[in-house]
């Protein structure tokens, strides 16, 4: 139910709704069983669609909880799992005007990325960066970030 949840979510703006229900009805399906680790993905992917529906308290503590389970379960937190959440985190920061903690955040998220390597990171967190000196008036370091973000994703057709 959870990935056909994502599917309706993302197919058409008039079925988004239903199909966020059904990624919450598996999230609580996936912790009423004990899957936590299958929770914590689905929860990802819920956090994702609280963002698109502008709902960014819900998805600042749903990533949080996400972000919190994934440290206590590895320690490593250069998973995929791990830095697209604190991808997600980056963008949730950005969209409620907390530049000065998106920039912090996203610089680390970029850094561990390009370490890991995970190019989708890579690519979000400075298309992130890009933004956000951009709205400083930083054209040159906007730019930098920018065509950064745009090789990766081109890259990797993304």
């Amino acid at each position: 139910a959870t990935y056909r949840g994502m599917l309706v979510m993302n197919s058409h703006r008039a079925r988004f709704a239903e199909g966020l229900t059904m990624v919450e009805r598996g999230l609580d399906t996936a912790r009423r069983a004990g899957l936590e680790q299958t929770a914590l993905g689905i929860a990802r992917g819920l956090a994702f669609g609280y963002i698109y529906d502008g709902r960014f308290a819900e998805a600042s503590r749903t990533i949080d909880n996400v972000l919190r389970g994934l440290e206590a379960a590895d320690p490593r937190r250069n998973t995929d799992l791990y830095l697209g959440s604190h991808f997600l985190a980056d963008m949730i920061y950005f969209w409620s005007d907390e530049f000065e903690i998106a920039e912090r955040d996203a610089r680390e998220t970029h850094a561990r990325a390009k370490e890991a390597p995970n190019r989708t990171v890579t690519s979000g967190t400075s298309g992130i960066l890009a933004w956000i000196f951009l709205l400083r008036g930083d054209l040159s370091e906007a730019r930098r970030w920018a065509d950064e973000s745009l090789a990766i994703a081109e890259a990797i057709g993304n």
